[in-house]
């Protein structure tokens, strides 16, 4: 029997996406380990700049697929470029947001309880990593975004 993904495995997915381009950095064990405070705050540390990498990232190809569209193909044509470029930007900075969040916010407070060696600790340390439901709501802000690039251009 296979085991279950993790509540935050996509969120490790950008991480090891991104992992080229950070120059090497040491990510340690594959996985954040949950009963660790510092394991979770470094792994929340590397989400955060990974999606905003990847925001950057969409952003270089969008100016670079937007030249070459317009070259090819016309100006019409890089309206539709500019707004997925924009959409996917949008989707990945959506992403860093909810990471500071619970680096911030959360992670602490989980710390606290793990020092005063709460059972709900574990729980808590847990809750500290973005779960993967908060891609609803990012793809709902590039959604958004499209639909608004769209409308003004």
């Amino acid at each position: 029997m296979r085991t279950p993904e993790p509540s935050y495995s996509i969120h490790v997915a950008v991480v090891r996406l991104i992992d080229p381009f950070t120059g090497g950095v040491p990510l340690g064990p594959d996985e954040p380990d949950p009963s660790d405070p510092e394991s979770i705050r470094f792994w929340a540390y590397m989400i955060n700049s990974s999606w905003a990498l990847l925001g950057a990232a969409c952003i270089v190809v969008m100016a670079v697929v937007g030249v070459a569209v317009g070259l090819l193909v016309g100006n019409g044509a890089v309206d539709y470029v500019v707004a997925t470029g924009i959409a996917a930007t949008v989707f990945c900075l959506a992403g860093c947001p909810n990471a500071l969040y619970r680096q911030y916010a959360i992670l602490p407070e989980a710390c606290r309880l793990a020092q005063r060696g709460d059972d709900a600790s574990q729980a808590a340390l847990r809750r500290s990593l973005p779960s993967n439901g908060s891609l609803v709501l990012q793809a709902g802000a590039g959604i958004l975004a499209a639909v608004i690039t769209a409308v003004n251009v």
